[in-house]
């Protein structure tokens, strides 16, 4: 079972590359038509993505697990490569509310545990500086990301 990672927007979020086995690294694409589904149950914005990591799934990004004091991560240099990337995609966007939910994939339906706002630069911080606690990557965090000129519902 892999992590999955939806970022969602009323904005036009762009497409990357799609995963490669031979070119490892963050990207975004298009949910699956199921994933998407059951996705909209939880993201309330017009587009939706994926977000996957070098591990082609969610599993690549720093997170704590349970109880477990530090984060699983199996490639630590690749990760913090994988956490740069999304920093930087998410500066390069519209300014917009988003919405970012992570789950468990297949329980893209299922209610959030815990749903925190957070402005984007509080996130884009957590990327860039190894920040390996829940406040940056934990399972089945919902979170409203603002930037400095939106408004949040």
């Amino acid at each position: 079972m892999c992590m999955a990672y939806f970022l969602s927007s009323d904005a036009e979020l762009p497409l990357t590359h799609g995963w490669s086995e031979t070119s490892p690294r963050f990207w975004v694409a298009e949910p699956r038509p199921d994933e998407l589904e059951r996705v909209r149950r939880n993201l309330t914005l017009q587009h939706i993505r994926y977000v996957g990591a070098h591990t082609g799934c969610g599993c690549g990004f720093r997170a704590v697990w349970g109880n477990m004091p530090e984060p699983m991560v199996d490639d630590a240099a690749a990760a913090q490569s994988d956490h740069d990337a999304f920093a930087a995609y998410l500066r390069a966007l519209p300014l917009a509310p988003m919405q970012l939910y992570a789950c468990w994939s297949g329980d893209e339906a299922e209610p959030p545990e815990h749903r925190r706002s957070v402005h984007i630069a509080e996130l884009v911080w957590c990327l860039l500086n190894n920040y390996t606690t829940n406040a940056c990557f934990a399972r089945w965090i919902f979170r409203r990301i603002s930037s400095p000129f939106a408004f949040q519902v």
